[in-house]
């Protein structure tokens, strides 16, 4: 392999991965959340592409009323530990 103008051995080898996701979906986050004993003051989403976001964000508030929060980029949360 070629990395900035010199060559280096690869010491990898390929896999072939037979799924595309390792973790959970809606029904399974929502089953899990259903699982936890105290009301969380705030649910942050930030993993998935928009409308599927706003749509968890729905079903979470519907379900628990918790509040949810899709956070930007350039949102700041401060936190006390």
């Amino acid at each position: 392999m070629r990395f900035f103008g010199k060559y280096y051995p690869i010491k990898a080898t390929i896999k072939r991965i037979e799924s595309l996701s390792a973790h959970a979906d809606q029904k399974e986050l929502l089953d899990w959340m259903g699982n936890i004993k105290n009301r969380l003051e705030n649910v942050f989403l930030i993993h998935g592409e928009p409308t599927t976001l706003d749509g968890f964000r729905v079903k979470i508030k519907n379900t628990f009323n918790w509040q949810v929060t899709i956070p930007k980029l350039t949102d700041v949360e401060k936190v006390m530990l």
